[in-house]
């Protein structure tokens, strides 16, 4: 299977979730590194909002002034800048203003999730800290050129099966080495970070991250080497999505929005009219409208990377979809 997407996806975080739940989890080297990981996210996501804070004009009290001081000149994750981050996320309220009101602005390592590391640095600098899986799948980090991850694992109580996931750098830089990886596919997995909506990318801030994911799919499925390979769709961060669109309500920010809900043939089918169910339901309709392959394959779910029971069945409902159909044991 091959994992494609946008940056800041959630490709890497549900293959993550997938070796926790098929392959045991993580060796001493890979926990080690995501405990430096958590470190570095929690000192860049401070720098960030202290960035942010002046940026737009947010003045940071003065009895923070050291606080912040020893942020910016940390290049490490150590008792005083963990203590300075602490104070500064309690108890300064330009931080978390800035942090509420700027958050997609500001490129934070994870986000909204930006907070659990914030949360949990007395934790990240004790001596013999090593990261649990909450920790591991909050860990953020550019995915660079082509990794590979095996898992294996029983379904349906049958013999054990082996998968191998390829996963990609989803910014624009790494999407040359793609084709490499397109040969002997069964399967592909495009992720989108549908609380994205309002976001632009790191590489080119005139740029929306859902049009460039809606593009991005067009593409691909387009593609001649993978047109008649099945196609899954993750419609993923739905956590955020739910909070995002309370506040920044869809039909503000995407004119499309508002001819799709005036359409009855979109929302008759829906057992769910809730805001939080038709900006999914039209999340979908999005993907399913450029969607250019020839296979009629074509799997949609709405999916939290960060939830691991939600993932592996989602994982286990795709396999049986793609898998057994492939092998003619469909209904098996």
């Amino acid at each position: 299977m091959l994992i494609l997407g946008t940056g800041d996806a959630g490709k890497s975080t549900f293959i993550k979730q997938m070796k926790i739940g098929f392959s045991g989890g993580f060796p001493p080297e890979e926990l080690e590194h995501y405990a430096h990981l958590l470190r570095d996210n929690a000192v860049q996501a401070m720098k960030t909002l202290i960035e942010g804070c002046e940026h737009h004009g947010l003045k940071i009290a003065e009895k923070y002034a050291a606080d912040v001081v020893t942020v910016q000149k940390a290049d490490a994750l150590n008792k005083d800048s963990a203590k300075a981050i602490k104070a500064l996320w309690k108890s300064c309220e330009a931080v978390k203003t800035c942090f509420e009101e700027y958050e997609s602005t500001l490129n934070l390592p994870s986000g909204k999730n930006a907070s659990y590391f914030f949360q949990n640095v007395s934790r990240f600098i004790e001596k013999d800290f090593v990261p649990n899986h909450d920790d591991v799948v909050r860990a953020r980090g550019m995915t660079t050129g082509v990794q590979e991850t095996i898992i294996k694992g029983e379904f349906k109580g049958k013999r054990t099966e082996e998968f191998r996931i390829i996963d990609v750098g989803g910014q624009r830089s790494e999407r040359r080495k793609w084709i490499n990886c397109f040969e002997g596919c069964d399967a592909i997995i495009f992720l989108s970070a549908i609380n994205e909506y309002d976001m632009q990318l790191i590489e080119d801030t005139s740029v929306n991250r859902l049009e460039e994911s809606l593009n991005l799919f067009k593409m691909m499925t387009a593609s001649r080497w993978l047109n008649n390979t099945p196609w899954i769709v993750f419609l993923n961060k739905s956590d955020l999505f739910e909070q995002k669109i309370k506040k920044y309500p869809l039909k503000k920010c995407m004119e499309a929005y508002e001819k799709f809900i005036s359409d009855e043939e979109n929302i008759k089918p829906l057992k769910d009219t809730s805001d939080f169910a038709v900006g999914v339901a039209f999340m979908e309709y999005l993907f399913r409208e450029q969607y250019c392959g020839e296979s009629e394959q074509l799997y949609v779910y709405v999916t939290n990377a960060l939830d691991t029971e939600a993932c592996l069945n989602v994982f286990r409902s795709l396999r049986a979809a793609i898998v057994d159909e492939a092998m003619g044991v469909m209904g098996n």
